[in-house]
């Protein structure tokens, strides 16, 4: 193993909380929803020229008229708060947003996607993400959970869903489970 590559591996959670979503869900993700801003992102990391820095604090900004991707940071449970700021904003707002996170339907972080969002997608294999400084080739490994895409929108049509289903197994939380 090269030393680039244990070195992330056994980074600070802190780093981890960095690291990227995989280009190959993006632009799926981003055919279907036309992103305009990336909610919790480094500049390294970004996913649109347009994003909030840990500084800028996507938690205290208004999602009003925007269309939000956002890879929360993942440790210490972190991404509860992002679940909750993407229900409120939908809620109040109608703001759609777009969210990766750690598959764990059992807590209590997701009552808020279970209440609130309209789209809960599976990807077929375990993401792997690229961690930061990462340049070329393979993503360095899986974590050690299954990702989950959480999607608070609309409903959305036919050939929309034929492209998020080609990201993964879609559960449309209104109606049950998706077929192709």
């Amino acid at each position: 193993m090269s030393q680039f590559k244990q070195q992330f591996l056994n980074s600070e959670l802190d780093i981890k909380d960095e690291w990227e979503t995989p280009n190959w869900i993006f632009t799926r993700l981003g055919s279907i929803f036309q992103f305009t801003i990336d909610a919790a992102a480094t500049r390294e990391n970004r996913k649109r020229r347009r994003y909030w820095s840990i500084e800028d604090n996507g938690l205290e900004q208004n999602w009003k008229s925007e269309v939000v991707f956002c890879n929360p940071p993942f440790t210490k449970g972190k991404y509860k708060h992002w679940i909750k700021k993407a229900a409120d904003e939908h809620k109040e707002n109608g703001v759609e947003s777009v969210l990766v996170l750690p598959y764990k339907p059992e807590t209590r972080a997701f009552w808020d996607v279970w209440d609130y969002a309209r789209y809960l997608v599976l990807p077929r294999r375990r993401t792997k993400f690229y961690p930061p400084g990462w340049k070329s080739g393979d993503p360095l490994g899986s974590p050690t959970f299954y990702a989950c895409i959480v999607c608070f929108t609309r409903p959305l049509e036919l050939f929309q869903l034929t492209s998020l289903n080609k990201v993964g197994r879609i559960i449309d939380l209104y109606k049950g489970l998706f077929r192709l």
